[in-house]
This record gives C-alpha cells, structure tokens and sequence, in this order.
C-alpha cells in the first residue's frame, strides 16, 4: 500500500519502466535510468532506452559513469523541452531523448540524442568548452561546466566524448546525438 501510495503522489501510478531497461543489469545504471525517466516524464519528456543496450557487470568508478550519463540525458531533457513547435494545433507533441548503453569488456559506451532543435554553435565542439552554454543568462545555476566536466572525465579513464550528430540542420529530424566512451569503468562478472 505505501508504495502504491508512493507512486500515486509521484505521479508514477499507471506508468513503468521504459522498455529496455531489463537489459541494463548494472544496478547503480539501471536505477539511476529510472530515475531519471521518471524527471523526464514530468517535464513532457520521454526517455527511452535504445535498442542495442546490453549492460553486464558491476561499475567500478560509478560516479564517472553517473556523472556523464547525468550530463548528457540532463542536457537532452532539457534541449527536447526547448524545442520549438512542441505544439501543433493544441496538441502537445512528446519530445523525446534515447539512451543507448552498450559494454564492451571494461569499457562502457553511452549514445544519447534528442529532439531539440540542435546544437546551436557554429563548431559543435564548442559545447565542451567551460562556460560554453546555449542556455540563457536568466537561468540560476552553473551553465558550461557539465560537457567540459564530462569530458575531462571521460579522458581521465582514457576515453572520449563527442559529438557525432549536431542536428538542427534544414533536412534533419533536429537533435544532437552524443557519445562517451569510458574506459575501464565497469568489470565483467
């Protein structure tokens, strides 16, 4: 009954996990996903995990891995509710973000894109600059720090972060599509 009572007062009554997210067996991943799915869903978003995830193994360094999968699905979350033309003719139009978790030995890749219109700097590298922020100066809190922080995680356990799709352009779906590597993060077994 309390967690039932829970999930009516979190919103959560009627909805589950996103399809996909048996396939991460990695605790810290897999409740940290839920987690954030359930953000998503109150802010119109719909998180979904991709179709390729395959997450075996235990996190060695779960504050690496948390910390860049956070950064990017936060920035997605937030470029997919920005977007323009969320609503047509009265109708809200879901805006959507995919995870794509995959391990491969120690090392763990994460995809992350987003139906938000697009990177908007003319060199889409530029978002892993610190201070670097498409968000307006009105907003409270530390904008430009997360890429530039993930990055410098990523490259710590010898790895990377890019940009693989800055979307946005005339004939595209909108979106960015990001990919981390992170080395020697997680152990098989």
């Amino acid at each position: 009954e309390a967690l039932e009572f829970l999930a009516e007062i979190m919103g959560r009554r009627g909805t589950s996990a996103p399809s996909g997210l048996d396939n991460v067996a990695e605790p810290h991943l897999h409740a940290f996903l839920d987690a954030k799915t359930s953000l998503a869903r109150e802010r119109g978003v719909e998180l979904s995990i991709g179709a390729q995830t395959l997450v075996a193994g235990t996190l060695t360094d779960p504050v690496a891995a948390t910390t860049v999968l956070g950064n990017l699905v936060d920035n997605a979350i937030d470029a997919a509710t920005d977007a323009p033309g969320r609503e047509k003719d009265g109708d809200e139009v879901l805006a959507q973000v995919e995870a794509e978790l995959v391990t491969d030995g120690g090392t763990l890749w994460i995809t992350v894109s987003d139906s938000g219109p697009g990177i908007g700097f003319d060199d889409p590298g530029h978002v892993f600059a610190e201070g670097a922020t498409s968000k307006p100066d009105d907003v409270p809190g530390g904008h430009g720090m997360g890429l530039a922080l993930a990055r410098q995680i990523c490259r710590r356990v010898g790895g990377e972060i890019e940009v693989v799709d800055s979307g946005g352009g005339p004939d595209g779906p909108g979106g960015a599509v990001f990919v981390a590597e992170l080395r020697d993060v997680i152990s098989e077994g």
